[in-house]
């Protein structure tokens, strides 16, 4: 999915995110889902855990941390935009308004 969200790209010469939004988000009325998290949704995004060596659960950093790092929009062109990965979203609008589009087969 990352190597289709390139292609998408380099077809259309617009960001993955920026094609998203107007192709599929803005139909759907979606106002939250994106690459690139607003402070707000920042503040409500899970912690991931894991157990430590001594069992405890302890708080690790997220994977691709770097979205959650960038502050302008020449950062934000920057960084790898996937199509497998990537979107952050509130649960009750990709439950109520992507995921009866989103089909694995």
């Amino acid at each position: 999915m990352d190597w289709a969200g390139i292609i998408v790209e380099r077809v259309t010469g617009q960001k993955l995110g920026d094609y998203f939004q107007e192709h599929i988000f803005a139909p759907l009325d979606v106002q939250s889902t994106t690459f690139f998290p607003t402070n707000e949704m920042k503040g409500n995004i899970a912690k991931n855990h894991q157990r430590g060596t001594d069992g405890n659960l302890v708080n690790s950093e997220t994977p691709y941390p770097h979205p959650l790092k960038v502050d302008t929009k020449e950062q934000r062109d920057e960084l790898l935009q996937a199509g497998g990965h990537g979107l952050y979203s509130r649960p009750t609008e990709y439950v109520s308004k992507l995921a009866p589009y989103h089909h694995l087969e």
